[in-house]
């Protein structure tokens, strides 16, 4: 009887523990869930004091080794982390680290914001990969056999975090093992595998040093857009217009002329042949030939560009500018200077009447008329358009400006050209 008596107790005691915990645990997800509302709302100071009594729960009536314990820590490490307080998120989240009940996707949580305040607060950048590698494999270990994606995506967080911090040649190796998961498998998600090639595009464009690469993702983001969306997609022309500003900077005018000439149809198709975007293209396609010195095959791009940009109206003046002086140099390397006369006054005239005569763009249209001139030794007429033009140059940009010493050098050369050397 004794014995059973001494049984019974034993079983209330270990009932109402059981029971307890029961409550502690439930009191604990109340104030975490509390918590994380406040954190989804930046409330971080309101957070922060419901996760001090979650920590105090978890710790003294859960225990300090209970998954709770550690959860807390990381979720208060974290809050501490959102508010740039990296000095307390790294106190809360080494202790997270430590308790070994804090493991799959919290683990590794923990792990990369420990990584994160080494790389944001310590600038040590081999404590910093280091945290990261550990973090990538506790992701890769939780989540690569079932949600490849997912492992992708936080290499690809990884890099971006190096990238921002400028080691390139770091995060370019994370890059790259996120974006072969993608080509390893074929069935992920198109966007999250853009997402990535846009990443490896912008790492080699900032380095500049390789821009060939950056040429190289650029067309395997064109051909994943092509694929799985549309060449009309803003996205595709985006890769499009990158392309001709990279070969344009390298001057590799030949290379561009495709993408040049895919980008005018798909503006015909699109904007329609009178659309200021369609001339553009007409006219970057007639400069690309221009520097090959293909000028048979430029003007007549740069023709329909300006016939577009003479209706389009006074506000794309300067669009029309461009084109009509693309054609006056393409003209006088020529020594068509008929022509060129003919363009230039067309321009000057057109400036006068959008601008008014006392502007700089109009005081360019009389310097190049003036220089013009003195090309073909009318001096006289090369002296009245130079000299209106540096008139208006003193006036509205001061003696000071670079175009002021512009005109009053080809003024001299004119009077140098005609032997007046006093």
């Amino acid at each position: 009887m004794k014995n059973i008596t001494i049984l019974l107790f034993l079983l209330i005691i270990t009932s109402t523990n059981i029971k307890a915990q029961d409550n502690a645990q439930k009191e604990w997800e109340t104030l975490i869930q509390v918590s994380a509302n406040h954190i989804k709302q930046k409330n971080y100071t309101e957070a922060i004091a419901q996760l001090d009594n979650a920590l105090d729960i978890a710790k003294n009536k859960l225990g300090k080794q209970s998954q709770a314990h550690g959860q807390t820590l990381y979720v208060l490490g974290y809050t501490y982390f959102l508010m740039e307080k990296y000095a307390e998120a790294e106190t809360q989240l080494l202790q997270a680290e430590q308790n070994t009940n804090v493991f799959g996707s919290d683990r590794a949580n923990t792990l990369y914001y420990i990584a994160n305040i080494a790389l944001l607060y310590h600038k040590d950048k081999n404590r910093a990969e280091q945290y990261y590698q550990q973090a990538l494999a506790v992701y890769k270990e939780t989540y690569y056999q079932s949600q490849p994606q997912s492992y992708a995506i936080v290499c690809n967080q990884v890099a971006m975090e190096l990238f921002n911090a400028k080691h390139f040649d770091i995060a370019e190796k994370y890059f790259k093992e996120s974006l072969n998961i993608f080509e390893l498998h074929e069935n992920l998600n198109p966007k999250d595998q853009r997402t990535i090639l846009e990443s490896l595009f912008t790492l080699y464009y900032a380095k500049k040093e390789d821009l060939e690469q950056a040429l190289i993702y650029l067309e395997k983001l064109r051909a994943l857009e092509a694929k799985h969306n549309s060449k009309l997609s803003e996205h595709y022309m985006n890769c499009v217009d990158k392309s001709i500003e990279i070969l344009f900077s390298r001057s590799e005018y030949q290379r561009a002329i495709p993408i040049l000439e895919e980008r005018r149809e798909i503006y015909a198709s699109t904007l329609g042949k009178d659309h200021i975007g369609y001339s553009t293209a007409c006219n970057d396609l007639g400069y690309a030939y221009y520097q090959l010195q293909n000028y048979q095959q430029a003007l007549p791009y740069y023709k329909e560009a300006l016939k577009i940009r003479e209706k389009a109206g006074e506000e794309f003046i300067a669009h029309y500018a461009l084109t009509a002086n693309n054609i006056i140099t393409l003209y006088t390397e020529q020594y068509l200077y008929e022509d060129a006369e003919r363009l230039h006054f067309e321009l000057k005239s057109k400036r006068k009447q959008v601008l008014g005569k006392m502007h700089a763009d109009y005081a360019e249209s009389c310097d190049n008329l003036g220089r013009l001139y003195l090309k073909k030794s009318l001096f006289d007429e090369a002296k009245i358009f130079i000299s209106e033009g540096k008139d208006i140059r003193e006036k509205v940009l001061g003696k000071q400006h670079p175009d002021y010493a512009t005109s009053c050098n080809n003024l001299a050369l004119l009077y140098q050209n005609q032997g007046l050397y006093a």
